[in-house]
């Protein structure tokens, strides 16, 4: 069953300009990325998409990231391997991103997303130090958004597309339900992907998604307890 989610029914009153940003950021660097021929596209990944075996090491082998090789935990996450890569990621970040802006406000959401992506990267890096793979997306920074929205508006309804084998129809449905569906699938793979029974080149960072997600509900929690 794959459930995808398009809309949310947000009462937002203020027009979420980072999250426009963001939107336009990532799509921004796939466009220049797909403007780069196959030798400098593979190169400016090199650089800009995070590697573990690099990340761990006391030297910099990222010389045009003003902070070496740690500047790879942000510049990954504006990066995407596809179209697909990019669309799904953004999707997520359009249904969901708007509401959780309006509750921290502009300039804290997008401290709020860049923390949770770096956790989110981290994570995954920590678990696959010895790697020489390279990670991209906004993924984890996405999960960041989608804990925090749980913890804000479970009950908010959720446009979804719902695809059992060869049935597909639209159905409306409360974000818990939606996200724990969401959390159940990203826990369960997680799990696969710290034995390593997945696929060697498995192209999904399971384990930053779960750490994102933590890290932005453990957030959004400490801003609701800070208020009170």
């Amino acid at each position: 069953m794959l459930i995808l989610p398009f809309r949310s029914l947000s009462t937002q009153r203020r027009a979420p300009w980072v999250n426009y940003l963001l939107v336009l950021g990532n799509v921004a660097a796939f466009a220049y990325a797909c403007t780069l021929g196959s030798y400098q596209r593979e190169l400016f990944f090199t650089r800009y998409a995070l590697s573990p075996a690099l990340l761990f090491r006391i030297h910099s082998d990222y010389p045009f990231l003003p902070v070496g090789a740690f500047g790879s935990l942000f510049s990954s996450m504006f990066l995407h391997a596809s179209v697909l890569h990019l669309a799904g990621n953004l999707l997520y970040l359009w249904v969901f991103g708007s509401e959780v802006e309006e509750r921290l406000g502009h300039f804290r959401f997008l401290a709020f997303y860049l923390v949770c992506g770096m956790i989110a990267t981290l994570t995954w890096a920590v678990l696959h130090r010895g790697s020489s793979a390279h990670l991209v997306g906004a993924s984890g920074a996405i999960a960041g958004v989608l804990g925090a929205y749980l913890w804000w508006f479970p009950l908010r309804r959720i446009h979804c597309f719902v695809w059992i084998v060869i049935l597909v129809f639209r159905a409306e449905i409360h974000a818990v339900f939606f996200l724990a569906y969401w959390l159940a699938l990203q826990l369960a793979y997680s799990y696969l992907e710290v034995l390593s029974l997945l696929p060697r080149h498995e192209p999904v960072a399971w384990t930053a998604h779960v750490g994102g997600f933590a890290a932005g509900m453990a957030l959004a929690v400490a801003a609701t307890l800070r208020r009170r």
